[in-house]
């Protein structure tokens, strides 16, 4: 499986949050890509809390939202470019806050994750880390030497024998 990118804009609007995520979600299913519950609710609260904070945190009328996936690395790349200049703060979460956990959220779903200043505003960035991705038809063709191998793996298993089976008339 290849590596997938795309971008997308979206509005300054609370309806983009879930769009957000249906979008994320139909790109991965598109691509091919198997995510396991673990992998799948990650994806889906990080891609929330980083549309929801650029939402809450940027002047502009839009912003943009780009996802990278890399079965390669085992990992979906999202990010979220916004007009701010402001870097996102993680708070510590208390049981009391309605508000501040969204980047201590996302700091304990992804594999890693960061902000960086642009020339335009600024990048914010989660990895979720993917289960290993089952081989497709097209990459045995496109790799026929790997295909040979698995074949003759297969092929030098033992074979287990039948179960003989008693037929018992009365």
């Amino acid at each position: 499986m290849r590596a997938n990118t795309t971008s997308f804009s979206m509005i300054r609007d609370p309806a983009s949050v879930p769009a957000a995520r249906r979008r994320v979600n139909e790109l991965t299913t598109g691509w091919g890509l198997r995510l396991d519950e673990d992998s799948s609710t990650a994806l889906t609260t990080v891609v929330s809390e980083m549309v929801t904070n650029a939402l809450q945190h940027s002047g502009g009328q839009e912003f943009t939202v780009k996802v990278k996936a890399s079965p390669a690395t085992r990992r979906i790349l999202v990010e979220v470019h916004d007009d701010s200049s402001a870097l996102p703060r993680t708070l510590p979460a208390t049981d009391d806050a309605e508000y501040g956990r969204g980047m201590w959220l996302i700091n304990q779903l992804a594999a890693t994750s960061g902000a960086e200043l642009t020339k335009h505003g600024k990048r914010v960035w989660a990895s979720v880390a993917i289960p290993q991705q089952p081989f497709t038809r097209r990459q045995f063709l496109l790799r026929p030497g790997r295909a040979a191998r698995a074949i003759a793996r297969r092929l030098a298993r033992p074979r287990r024998r039948p179960i003989a089976t008693t037929v018992h008339s009365r």
